[in-house]
């Protein structure tokens, strides 16, 4: 299992950070502003062309109705005919739990 980093390491190191393969990243705290500058990144990293965004990066809202399936469903499909990488963004995941 690889070591934890802190945002403020991802935010520090820039365009010398990468995610590695496969990846699961967690991004939690009491900071808001600090995660959403990570996920900001992160966004920017796996899905560089604005144009795969709309397809490759969905968020999903943990403080409502959420099937786990649709997450991992999300998350496992392969695109076909991009580089950007698939990414599936629970927001308050831990109102899952």
């Amino acid at each position: 299992m690889a070591a934890a980093i802190t945002a403020l390491d991802i935010l520090k190191a820039g365009p010398d950070w990468s995610l590695g393969s496969p990846s699961v990243v967690v991004v939690h705290g009491d900071e808001p502003f600090l995660a959403g500058q990570v996920l900001a990144l992160l966004r920017e990293r796996l899905c560089p062309d604005e144009d795969d965004r709309s397809w490759a990066w969905r968020e999903f809202a943990g403080d409502g109705e959420l099937d786990p399936r649709d997450v991992f469903d999300e998350a496992a499909t392969v695109p076909l005919f991009s580089g950007a990488t698939r990414a599936a963004v629970v927001r308050y995941a831990a109102a899952v739990v």
